[in-house]
């Protein structure tokens, strides 16, 4: 008998074991992950000239009208800005950085962390001189002509975002 339970613990605590390493996973390209539901997006990158370019996507889960459930608008990605990874709680230690991002749908957030700024909005809350996020970092990649945007953060209201949107370039030509 006590054979059979040691073997049943052992069990148990394997299967424990092999749901955290899920959890550290990477998440697979265009997944969104809210608050531990994952949405599958479509997204798309347009270069307007060799600096600047706009990156959205959208969830391919839709509601009863027909419209995506979460839209991620208008990322603006500057070239200078690939690779750098830009805290959304605080301000930016370059005086010519900044990023900004804006969720609409399911939820409603947005951020804008710059030099001598940071703000948002969180549902209906606006926020002056400060972050809607308690945590978080977004950052754009770029390999070959694959624009990478990866995003984690809890906002002030408890809600968990991550997320890895990827799209090809369909603009100016960006490339490594």
């Amino acid at each position: 008998m006590k054979a059979k339970l040691i073997i049943v613990l052992a069990a148990v605590a394997m299967l424990f074991t092999a749901c955290g390493k899920d959890k550290d996973q990477p998440l697979a390209d265009n997944t969104l992950v809210y608050d531990g539901v994952t949405y599958q997006m479509e997204s798309y990158f347009d270069a307007f000239n060799q600096d600047m370019g706009l990156f959205f996507s959208y969830s391919t889960q839709k509601d009863e009208n027909g419209e995506p459930l979460i839209t991620f608008d208008g990322y603006h990605v500057f070239r200078v800005f690939l690779d750098q990874e830009f805290d959304l709680t605080k301000k930016t230690s370059n005086e010519d950085s900044y990023t900004e991002l804006y969720f609409n749908g399911l939820f409603n957030v947005g951020v804008y962390v710059g030099y001598d700024y940071i703000g948002g909005n969180l549902e209906e809350e606006q926020y002056e001189s400060a972050s809607p996020f308690k945590s978080g970092t977004v950052k754009a990649t770029l390999s070959g002509d694959i624009l990478t945007v990866e995003m984690e953060g809890e906002t002030k209201n408890g809600h968990t975002i991550n997320m890895k949107l990827s799209a090809q370039n369909n603009g100016y030509g960006w490339s490594e």
